[in-house]
């Protein structure tokens, strides 16, 4: 289990990079779940709260950031919040690498649209099947997802047009469930989340499914939410925090695994949705 707190490396303190992450916490006097838009830098310092709303994605320019309110609208705004904008309806919602497409979920279905929210397509039709968490591939041509088609959640890639489902993961046995796939910036690997009866990990496996490796056998917590650095060499991903109950700790670590470092965020149910190069706004 990692248990040394994060000390800031070199590395952190020369590449100007961002944490963006959702954080909610229930208001009893308000009755109701209040869910923000966060950003921190990579160490867990200078945490700032944007705005109201779930899992943020800045764009590959850096100048506008995407997010879906509390409501189930998409919205595409400034970095710091400001001027927002409502392109569509939906959630989880990424941008492609070239900024082009917007991907997101619908009622339960993949769908695209231009980076303007014009021109929606619907790319699995599986009703009452869940799909859900698509990222789009560097090159553009294919999406990741996870489905519980199967009768739980496991992780799929198609084409960009819907086409030539196949899935990646799960066994016979049917006794995990994987989640929240994420492409490397390379595209070569797909980083995603498993959950077995022993616990929840971060796993690894190769662009085709193949070579799983469980990058977190080595810590005794829950895990949720990795993301790739935008280089590829590092990942991030949080959990239960181990001191303070609902408060939440990040962990961070080389993509092999390797150099394992973690700090508290104080803030209740974190999940990191992406981890991107620093822009001026």
């Amino acid at each position: 289990m990692a248990s040394a707190l994060f000390s800031p490396s070199p590395s952190f303190a020369k590449e100007k990079e961002l944490i963006y992450f959702e954080s909610a916490r229930w208001l009893p006097d308000d009755d109701r779940m209040d869910t923000g838009v966060y950003r921190m830098n990579p160490d867990g310092t200078n945490i700032k709260r944007i705005t109201d709303g779930r899992t943020p994605d800045l764009s590959p320019d850096g100048k506008k950031l995407l997010y879906s309110t509390n409501n189930g609208d998409i919205m595409v705004s400034d970095p710091n919040g400001k001027n927002p904008v409502k392109i569509g309806t939906g959630s989880y919602a990424r941008w492609s690498k070239d900024g082009s497409k917007i991907v997101f979920e619908r009622h339960f279905d993949i769908w695209l649209m231009n980076a303007d929210g014009s021109d929606p397509v619907q790319l699995t039709q599986t009703e009452p099947f869940y799909n859900s968490s698509p990222d789009i591939s560097p090159d553009g041509t294919k999406i990741v997802f996870h489905s519980d088609r199967d009768g739980r959640n496991h992780i799929y890639v198609m084409n960009i047009d819907g086409s030539d489902v196949k899935q990646l993961t799960g066994d016979a046995s049917n006794e995990t469930a994987e989640f929240d796939a994420r492409w490397s910036p390379d595209g070569s690997k797909i980083l995603y989340t498993r959950y077995a009866f022993d616990g929840t990990d971060v796993y690894v496996m190769d662009a085709d499914g193949s070579n799983p490796t469980n990058l977190t056998s080595q810590i005794n917590e829950d895990l949720d939410g990795p993301v790739w650095s935008p280089d590829g060499t590092r990942i991030t991903f949080s959990g239960p925090n181990v001191f303070d109950g609902n408060e939440n700790q990040v962990w961070t670590m080389n993509a092999d695994g390797s150099n394992v470092q973690t700090f508290k965020t104080y803030l209740p149910n974190v999940v990191l949705t992406d981890w991107a190069a620093k822009k001026k706004d």
